[in-house]
């Protein structure tokens, strides 16, 4: 059952900005959601981009993108006083 009621107007920006970002990541295989995930595929499109990764199309334990034949896993953290960390 779902309840109806407003948002925190925080909570309404979050979310703005969170269809913005997906919409500029520009990454058909990632989804961005909010359920822990958030943090690692926003660090795996960055870094792809950056370094020139092609991203895998489908979950592979262990492996999120390739340089040429090589595997590469890509990792991220979050520091409260640094904010995130790839």
């Amino acid at each position: 059952m779902y309840v109806d009621f407003d948002l925190p107007n925080a909570v309404n920006e979050f979310h703005s900005a969170f269809k913005k970002m997906q919409s500029e990541m520009d990454c058909q295989t990632l989804k961005f959601t909010l359920d822990g995930r958030l943090l690692g595929d926003i660090a795996e499109a960055l870094v792809a981009k950056h370094f020139g990764l092609t991203l895998c199309e489908r979950r592979v334990r262990g492996v999120d993108a390739y340089s040429g034949n090589k595997s590469v896993q890509i990792k991220a953290t979050q520091f409260s006083d640094k904010g995130p960390r790839f």
